[in-house]
């Protein structure tokens, strides 16, 4: 696997057209691996990327790969291409018990299951992510999230955005135990993608995850617009099952990977 930086002028005329329309910059970034540009051939080539706006007012692009990038942009908005590591000794690392901190930006969604709207649903979600019955959670335990049948009704199967931190958080813990081996230690409070320019990050006992932002772009397809809600994790984790921890880095976490969410930074804590 390979990790790329693109920084990007943002005064530029391209720049402001990819971050405004998340579609156009996946084709953009897809430009560096041949002429493929569907989501299949994003797949292919394992291509995860993030847009980070730094406090100095520069817009980089981390762009991770099975392959390494060939980039020949026929454009003045990129500053800088020249940045492209081997991740090798970073997966190698990648060891159950190893703790790394991390950094995610991801569209967190739930699928609306059918069972969920049949009679009354009284359960609760519990801080590890649980759904429960409401006289089985402790006091300590509590998140105050209900299940909301009433706004669900006739929309079993489809997939809903999650907005609300509590549950954002559940399915970042849930994801990680169930199915991307790591436990959450502890998330940083961070400010939202918007603003994201002059970012004020503190520690916060428990888990946290800040209101993220809004990604744009317009279907090719359908031609409609597209908007996801995402959220954005910084903190720490342990690993817990290596092998699905490697898999969950290297294909990345949640929906929305062709449009800027699912890349895990990670940098190991000694």
């Amino acid at each position: 696997m390979y990790l790329s930086q693109l920084k990007l002028d943002p005064r530029h005329r391209d720049t402001r057209d990819w971050l405004s329309d998340c579609h156009r910059l996946h084709r953009a970034i897809m430009l560096g691996f041949g002429e493929a540009t569907s989501e299949e051939a994003r797949a292919e080539f394992g291509v995860l990327f993030r847009v980070d706006n730094a406090a100095d007012g520069e817009v980089r692009v981390l762009v991770q790969s099975r392959e390494a990038p060939r980039w020949a942009f026929e454009t003045n908005a990129v500053r800088d291409a020249s940045l492209t590591k081997s991740l090798d000794g970073l997966e190698a690392s990648m060891v159950e018990a190893a703790r790394f901190r991390f950094g995610l930006r991801a569209n967190p969604t739930r699928r609306i299951h059918k069972r969920a709207l049949d009679g009354p649903d009284r359960r609760e979600l519990d801080t590890a992510g649980n759904w429960r019955d409401a006289g089985e959670i402790l006091e300590h335990e509590r998140t105050g999230v209900a299940r909301r049948r009433e706004a669900e009704h006739g929309r079993a199967g489809q997939r809903v955005e999650l907005t609300r931190e509590e549950d954002r958080l559940a399915w970042l813990a849930r994801r990680g135990r169930e199915q991307d081996g790591f436990e959450l230690s502890v998330v940083r409070l961070v400010g939202g993608f918007e603003s994201a320019g002059a970012l004020v990050t503190r520690e916060v006992p428990g888990t946290r995850a800040d209101p993220g932002g809004r990604l744009q772009g317009r279907s090719p397809t359908m031609d409609r617009r597209l908007t996801f809600a995402t959220a954005l994790f910084e903190g720490e984790l342990q690993i817990t099952d290596a092998a699905a921890f490697r898999h969950a880095f290297e294909a990345g976490i949640g929906p929305g990977k062709a449009f800027g969410c699912g890349l895990l930074s990670l940098a190991r804590v000694t």
